[in-house]
């Protein structure tokens, strides 16, 4: 849905690709530290953390936008910002939310 939004003519699949990993690899991280936080302050803590951190990382995927815009002497348009700079960012925040929903645990239960 991102590219058909803001890249609709273009087929290179780069920009894509680049935000969905930074969604996983944020995953990965707040997996492993939601999981040691978890251990050490408690789950119930933590969970009220990463809900903060998802909802956080979600506006700001909504907001993310060029900045100001304007025009170029050639007539082309720039804006002052990357658009696919803000939405690597907040789906990587996105994701390390995510990630805190399924923590990994390290403590080793033995019976």
């Amino acid at each position: 849905m991102l590219s058909f939004v803001y890249w609709p003519d273009v087929v290179d699949h780069a920009q894509e690709e680049a935000i969905n990993i930074a969604t996983l690899a944020g995953t990965i991280f707040g997996m492993l530290l939601f999981g040691f936080l978890g251990d050490r302050y408690g789950r119930r803590k933590m969970y009220g953390l990463e809900l903060i951190l998802l909802v956080v990382g979600t506006m700001g995927v909504i907001m993310s936008s060029t900045g100001f815009s304007f025009f170029d002497a050639d007539g082309s348009i720039n804006g002052s910002m990357s658009v696919v700079s803000w939405l690597i960012f907040f789906r990587f925040l996105s994701g390390c939310g995510l990630g805190g929903d399924y923590p990994l645990s390290a403590v080793i239960v033995s019976e």
